[in-house]
């Protein structure tokens, strides 16, 4: 039965009806957002396992570098051994090949078997260590003890050397049918030894492939190279190599720049997470407009009730446009259910 509408309810569009698109909007936002993220940390993965590279390269180009030059330095002590000795000249020709071959190499010498300097190629810089006695220092006499005992070339720890700087030094044992006869020495500088193995070259203008980093070099804990490669982009973008030669630990640690970090970042994600929410948002908004229009006829007619009863002046009277109305809203009830319009 019909009855008489006293003042029918006028309500706001935004309805419960009508969140669900805005919430599905949002949950698509979010869902992109948590995408971007991922992209991004696969992208951070993807720059440090950049940086694990560049490390683990420059240790094998460390090991490879040794590996080439202490065999060829070894040969001039076993040439002495089997010959009976070296003229000076010929030490001298052969040491100067040598330096000029192995950049980083400072000075080679031949140490008697009382352990006094007696050649030194080139002398000129190092004047100061020719006839000099070198067991005064500990980590030297060490190596001296052990490659006299083992006949074997033995390298010392990181010391300071007489010329400046840190170095290296190799003995290289020489035995004449079975007599002690001194040594062949090789002295290191670090500095410049593994500015050749990393690629700086101070009178060039290329850029090599660690000019990105910071690359900071020890042996056996103590530093022997420092090279810096720009402003450091954060601690987390670094990485840490190790190699082992001659019983010594070498141990590379590189640092990513800004500069590192910038040429080999993408936009996609930040691009991706852009796009995703602007698609989020348009995929909610369609949805908003196709419900409203979809209950639109329902509002026309809810908006048209109010006004008749308005223009009846408020009184309870049921005009035959309002039985028609309420005729068709019950007629459009059952076809409407699956957009649900308040």
């Amino acid at each position: 039965m019909l009855q008489i509408v006293k003042r029918p309810p006028v309500r706001l569009f935004l309805t419960k009806t009508h969140r669900l698109p805005l919430l599905i909007g949002i949950l698509l936002c979010m869902l992109v957002i948590l995408v971007g993220m991922r992209l991004l940390k696969r992208e951070q993965t993807h720059l440090q396992l950049k940086v694990n590279s560049t490390a683990e390269s420059l240790t094998t180009q460390i090991q490879s570098d040794l590996s080439t030059r202490i065999p060829a330095l070894h040969r001039m002590a076993q040439r002495w051994s089997k010959r009976g000795g070296t003229p000076q000249e010929e030490f001298i020709d052969d040491a100067l090949h040598n330096l000029s071959d192995d950049p980083g190499l400072q000075a080679l010498e031949w140490i008697d078997k009382d352990y006094y300097a007696r050649w030194v190629i080139p002398l000129e810089g190092n004047e100061s260590v020719l006839n000099q006695n070198l067991t005064s220092d500990p980590k030297r006499q060490a190596a001296i003890d052990a490659a006299k005992a083992t006949r074997q070339p033995v390298m010392t720890s990181p010391v300071g050397l007489r010329q400046g700087g840190k170095g290296l030094l190799v003995y290289f044992p020489i035995y004449i049918q079975n007599e002690f006869d001194g040594f062949v020495l090789a002295v290191c500088d670090t500095q410049k030894w593994l500015n050749h193995v990393v690629g700086v070259n101070a009178s060039s203008t290329e850029v090599t492939p660690t000019d990105d980093f910071s690359i900071y070099i020890f042996c056996d804990n103590a530093p022997i190279y420092r090279k810096a490669g720009g402003e450091l982009q954060d601690a987390d973008l670094h990485a840490v190599a190790r190699t082992t030669f001659m019983d010594h630990e070498f141990s590379i640690h590189i640092c990513a720049s800004k500069a590192f970090v910038a040429q080999n970042r993408s936009l996609l994600p930040y691009l991706a997470v852009f796009i995703g929410i602007l698609l989020s948002l348009l995929a909610g908004t369609i949805q908003l407009i196709r419900d409203f229009h979809a209950c639109l006829p329902l509002y026309a007619r809810k908006f048209s009730t109010a006004l008749q009863y308005r223009l009846n002046g408020g009184r309870g009277h049921l005009s035959l446009s309002m039985i028609s109305s309420h005729q068709e809203r019950q007629a459009a009830g059952t076809a409407n259910r699956r957009v649900a319009c308040p």
